[in-house]
């Protein structure tokens, strides 16, 4: 009785050994798997980063103050640096700050001329 219990416990040992070394092998495999697949994924990703960040990168340039500037675009300021969005909020006389892109010039303001866009 105690050599067949003994018996059986070996069996069991060994079959669990057999699983062990099968899983084993079986989670190499796989993992060898994902270390040749590892490159193209991070391949894959880095793109998909790198087109995002241009995206962004765009995204930005459009806001740009600076690339606002270089279109043509000025900002005008009181000479506090508020902005001044609206001629009327200015009377004869005031001083204002205009940013260009490759400067800034200080003018008094002569003449407003109201006009409806």
């Amino acid at each position: 009785m105690i050599s067949d219990k003994r018996m059986r416990l070996a069996d069991i040992d060994n079959a669990m050994r057999e699983r062990m070394r099968e899983a084993i092998i079986r989670d190499r495999k796989k993992t060898e798997r994902m270390e040749l697949r590892l490159p193209e994924t991070m391949r894959t990703k880095l793109g998909q980063t790198k087109h995002t960040a241009a995206l962004y990168a765009e995204r930005m340039k459009r806001v740009s103050p600076l690339e606002k500037l270089t279109a043509g675009y000025s900002y005008v300021s009181d000479m506090q640096g508020n902005n001044i969005r609206d001629a009327l909020k200015l009377s004869k006389g005031d001083a204002v700050n205009i940013y260009m892109l490759h400067g800034k010039v200080t003018a008094d303001v002569r003449e407003i001329e109201k006009k409806e866009y």
